[in-house]
């Protein structure tokens, strides 16, 4: 999925550049906004799960590390337990919502294509997030993070 991401911030970079050259000699892609919007969605939907595997979203632990190891994993396990159901809960809705678009036939605005797989997409993203989000409870739990807070950050090899 980080490789998508990847892919998908590139495309997008290269059709807003494409674009603003073509101005200087004729008219725009027709659609732009809405293509860098889908790629958009499915780079930052794609990274979700990547970025909780090495621990890069907002932790506040400045009073948390004072804790004994047992409660920040309780704590750990609650917090990441919260955010599976929450983010489980925002996966069904993506899911029921592209079906709807599906079924209704909707389509984009300026260049007529079906929305529905896009949103699809941005529910797999959240999905891999989930995926991510039960491995950090099943290493809470099964004590393989001695120290009991965050586990470090790893460091990126692309």
């Amino acid at each position: 999925m980080l490789y998508v991401a990847g892919v998908a911030i590139v495309l997008c970079m290269l059709l807003i550049v494409g674009n603003a050259i073509m101005r200087l000699f004729t008219s725009p892609f027709t659609g732009t906004p809405e293509v860098a919007g889908w790629l958009t969605a499915i780079a930052i939907s794609f990274v979700l799960g990547y970025t909780q595997s090495q621990k890069g979203h907002v932790y506040i632990d400045i009073a948390f590390e004072k804790f004994p190891p047992m409660i920040q994993r309780v704590v750990n396990v609650f917090g990441y337990t919260v955010s599976l159901v929450f983010f489980l809960i925002v996966t069904y809705q993506l899911l029921d919502y592209s079906q709807s678009m599906k079924n209704n036939g909707t389509l984009s605005q300026t260049m007529d294509v079906a929305i529905y797989p896009f949103i699809f997409m941005v529910a797999l993203g959240f999905i891999g997030l989930a995926v991510q989000l039960v491995v950090d409870i099943l290493d809470n739990v099964s004590s393989r993070n001695t120290d009991g807070g965050a586990p470090e950050k790893k460091e990126v090899k692309l």
